[in-house]
Order: structure tokens, then sequence, then C-alpha cells
């Protein structure tokens, strides 16, 4: 007998906004596509039966924001994401070749895209880099499979001026450009946050985590948030996603004693440290910083005495987290809408990957539980809307034809329980069972990507910056 079906996913309950589809189904899978979606499709047809009664399945998640590289997140991203039932997988820091590297040696079989930051001291000379300087690292970052650039300005700030023409560049070479508000003038906060969109001049840019600016640094959180809800109505041209964890994410290096990166005396500061080694020490020792190691194929939080002594170790070269952001303006923002019903931040993200806070599932259904978001709500927030913004015109929906990426969900404990890339299944029960990936890329980084051995599709640079109008349909986008 001729099987017609590769896979078929049968008697989940399915969640698809795009085609409003919204109860049990059978999801028939061919050659890594959606072949039917239908109430009872015959098992005889299919080559593999998967029964998913109880389950709830909907299109595969896509993390818009993730570290996955050798500057932050490190080798325990992807198995990480896999668990967390991640799908796709935006990599927001780079560089663009220790991302691919890393994936090859440690991937999880899932999709993964990626942009390069714009880092002074790092990947660019000075913090005011002239038009020339940007244009060539533009260039030579998507020839090797980056979808554009980031300003890390929270971080690594440049100047008002060298930011302006990031946004711009990206814009003209019609690429990608997502910012970590803060500049030289403003730092990670709500003032950097309006700064932000002053610079962004009515270009399309991708402003990073929206709640990491709302901790109540400048106003109340409460106010902060509600502030920046009204702003991004009215700047149509911003995409943004906001994270649900408390934790933050930020660098413990020290350099003659002084934090590297302009993010971390915030954190210290806001528990009453000092910005300096003497500050960081006593606050690991007291438990209110958390360093990040890497244990097996997985990145754990560790505090007190034991921590310091591998944070100095290490020379001080970790990642930490604080237990710093509100959760007033982590719930506002993540379900807020305009007044013609769509969200007012378009994606929820974790800002996780290597960084233990992959919680999209968790607290995202808690929202759900909260009837603060409906499924549809989720799975809109969580893949169809990243799909669009990212140009994955063959993500976030079940469409007959669209990629077979598809993340089941025990609703008992908010837990993914099953996850599909192109049909072919990369976690069960927190099993990762993928390996490698694939590189989603700009047809200039195709022939790159391809020499190292990955899996690679390429994205169509008119349809990033997309966004769905409260029906699941593309709208009208400010080109």
């Amino acid at each position: 007998m001729t099987h017609e079906i590769d896979l078929l996913l049968k008697g989940a309950f399915v969640v698809d906004p795009v085609n409003r589809i919204n109860g049990i189904r059978d999801i028939a899978i061919a050659a890594g596509k959606i072949a039917d979606v239908s109430r009872d499709i015959s098992p005889a047809l299919a080559r593999q039966v998967k029964y998913l009664s109880g389950t709830t399945a909907i299109p595969g998640i896509i993390d818009s924001h993730v570290h996955a590289s050798p500057l932050i997140g490190g080798f325990s991203a992807h198995k990480m994401l896999a668990r967390a039932g991640v799908t796709t997988a935006f990599e927001v820091a780079g560089p663009v070749e220790g991302v691919w590297k890393m994936m090859a040696e440690n991937g999880a079989g899932l999709n993964l895209l990626c942009i390069h930051a714009v880092a002074p001291g790092l990947t660019i000379e000075g913090n005011n880099p002239s038009r020339t300087a940007l244009k060539k690292l533009l260039h030579n970052a998507v020839s090797k499979g980056a979808i554009g650039i980031k300003v890390l300005g929270g971080h690594l700030p440049l100047t008002p001026d060298a930011t302006r023409r990031c946004i711009e560049l990206a814009r003209q070479e019609e690429k990608y450009c997502a910012f970590h508000a803060g500049t030289t003038r403003s730092g990670s906060n709500f003032d950097g946050f309006l700064e932000a969109l002053d610079l962004a001049e009515g270009n399309r840019l991708h402003l990073a985590h929206i709640n990491s600016y709302c901790r109540g640094q400048i106003k109340s959180s409460l106010s902060e948030a509600s502030e920046a809800i009204s702003a991004l109505e009215t700047h149509p041209h911003i995409f943004s996603e906001s994270y649900l964890s408390p934790l933050n994410g930020t660098s413990g290096r020290m350099i003659d004693g002084q934090p590297f990166s302009k993010a971390t005396p915030n954190s210290l500061k806001r528990f009453g440290y000092s910005p300096d080694f003497q500050g960081m020490k006593q606050a690991i020792t007291d438990g209110v910083v958390s360093i990040m190691v890497e244990e097996g194929d997985e990145t754990v939080l560790q505090t007190g005495s034991p921590a310091v002594r591998k944070w100095e170790a290490a020379d001080t070269n970790l990642n930490v987290s604080f237990d710093i952001n509100p959760a007033d303006s982590r719930f506002l923002l993540a379900t807020a809408r305009n007044r013609d019903g769509r969200f007012t931040v378009d994606a929820i993200a974790t800002d996780g990957g290597g960084i233990p806070r992959n919680v999209i599932v968790e607290n995202g259904l808690a929202l759900v539980d909260f009837k603060a978001l409906t499924m549809a709500d989720f799975v809109l927030k969580t893949s169809a809307n990243p799909a669009a913004m990212l140009g994955l015109t063959q993500k976030g929906s079940l469409s007959v034809g669209a990629d077979a990426d598809i993340t089941v969900l025990d609703l008992e404990k908010n837990r993914a329980c099953m996850s599909l890339v192109g049909g072919r299944i990369v976690m069960v029960a927190g099993h990762v069972c993928g390996s490698g990936g694939t590189a989603l890329v700009l047809p200039e980084g195709e022939k790159h990507a391809r020499k190292l051995g990955l899996g690679v599709d390429t994205i169509d640079p008119d349809h990033l910056f997309q966004r769905l109008d409260p029906h699941g349909q593309i709208a009208a986008v400010n080109r």
C-alpha cells in the first residue's frame, strides 16, 4: 500500500487562529509540510501515527528574541529551547559565524535566524562609526547568514547619531534592524525607550524586550508600562516583544573593577549595591545576583560563596541574572491591545535561549488560565505574529502547504510535551531527539550557510516587518 502521509497526529485539540481552527482535529504531514487538518483522517493512510488525545497542538512556537551564541547563551541554548517547545528561534546578538558553528555542533533540530551586533570594541571600532564602516559590517554579516544588525545600546552603546545611522542604513538596504534601547546619551530605561522611538524617525525597527525599560527606574513600573503602550500605539513602524520572566540577563564581567556592560550598574544600584567589583561580589554572596553556569546541556543559576569562587575563577567573565522585572509591567505589556484589537506589543519572547528563562509556555499559559489571554491570543503572540515580523511566510499557522512546525502542549502541566520541526519530532516529554538545524537566511547568505553543512531556507526581504490584523491576516505594512 502506498502511504500518502508520512506522519499523522491524531486527536489533539488544535488551535490555529490564522485558519480559525479551535477544536479536535487530526494533522497530516507529508514531505515536511502540512498536508491536511481535518476531523477524522484514516490512520491507514499514514506511515506513522501519534495519538495525542488530551493534548493541545498549535503552530510551532517562534521565540523572537533568544541568545544562542558564543557571546551570550552558550552551548546549552538549543536544547534548552527545544525542551521549552520552541521550534524556531531568532538569535539577537551574534556574532553570526559563531551562531552557525554552535548550531552545527550543538543544535537540536530547530530553525534559527540571527542578526549581528554592532558592538563597539567587539565588532566595530569606537562608539560613533561612520556609515561606510556600518555598511561594510552589515554586508559582511548578511553574506554570512545574518538577516541584519542589532544595536546593543543597553550594554555597549553607540552615540545617538551612530544609532540613527544603523537604523537608516538597514531600512535603505532592506535588512532587519533590532535595538536594545540606550545610547551614550541615555540608558537602558524608560528614557532610553523614548529616545529609541525618536531615533527610529519612522523607519521600521524591532525594539527589543519592552518590559526591560519599564522597571520603575524613572517613574513607577506601572506608569512606565502604560506610557510605553500609549507611545507604541502612535509609532506603528516599531515592532516589539516583551518577556514574562522576572529574571534579567546581563554581563558579570569586570574591567579594572568596573562593569563591562552599561546595563549591569543599573541592576546593582537598584538593589543597593555599589556598581563595581566589590558590589557584584557581595550581591552574589547575598543571593541577590545569580551567576550562569553550564552543567551538561543546561545553564543553571547559582548564588552564594561557591558562585563567587566560580565567578572569580572565570576572571568575572560570566553572565549573571537579577530578579528585577516587576510583575505589573510584564502583565500589562503582554496583554495590552490597540483600539483596533491588535496587540500593542507584537510578541511574547524570552530573551532566553541559553539564559534560563525560557518560560513562554509556562508563564504564557498562566495568562490563559487567568483569562487575560485566550489560547488563540497565545498562538498569535508566540507564533503567528513573530512569523509575520520575521518574514517567515511558511510558519505561524497550520495552513495546508505550510512548514510542519508544531508544538504540542500539556495544559494540565502548562508544559510543552512534544514539538516537531519540518515534520520531524525534535522533543518528546523533555527529551531532545533532534540535532543540527536549519539556518533561515537572506538570499545573500545562502551560499555561505550551505558550505557549513547546515540545512538552509531563504527569507524574502520583502516579507520582513509584516504585521497581522486582529483576525490573523497580513495587514498593511509601512514600507
